[in-house]
């Protein structure tokens, strides 16, 4: 989900939008529901948000499941404002990404945009979201890949 503070929101509930996305794989957002409702209504993005508590047996086209963290936390969201809070949550994200990933439940992994000051405040103190999915994994054979259409870097 990113920071929720932060991008990361607003891209992750536009990329989910796409046809294209659901063509290639079966969406699953960790995070917030209360976030992403939050966001969605603001952005005016018609979109199905589905609170779980597992990852589903069966997806539905277009009904975005979104795994809950702390399901009885809502965040207090300011955007643009650099959060200890919104920091700790997108760690956690990122955890339990990697722990699904690890244990084969889910098959990849895509981060959204999160703050690195946030993070730090809370006590995720790697120089960037590679280094705590290496860290996380661990390896230290690792690689951040940028894709925009037939780009590759």
């Amino acid at each position: 989900m990113g920071d929720y503070n932060g991008i990361g929101p607003e891209i992750l509930l536009k990329s989910l939008m796409h046809h294209s996305v659901w063509q290639r794989c079966k969406p699953l957002v960790i995070g917030s529901l209360d976030v992403l409702s939050w966001y969605a209504e603001r952005l005016r993005i018609r979109c199905y948000l589905q609170g779980v508590y597992d990852v589903p047996k069966k997806f539905i086209h277009h009904r975005i499941p979104v795994l809950r963290l702390r399901p009885f936390y809502s965040p207090k969201i300011v955007p643009g404002r650099i959060s200890k809070e919104a920091g700790a949550l997108a760690g956690e994200t990122i955890e339990r990404a990697v722990e699904l990933c690890r244990y084969g439940t889910i098959d990849g992994i895509v981060t959204a945009p999160v703050s690195k000051e946030a993070m730090d405040e809370a006590g995720y103190r790697y120089p960037g979201q590679t280094e705590m999915l290496a860290e996380l994994c661990g390896t230290n054979n690792v690689a951040m890949m940028l894709i925009a259409n037939s780009l590759r870097v």
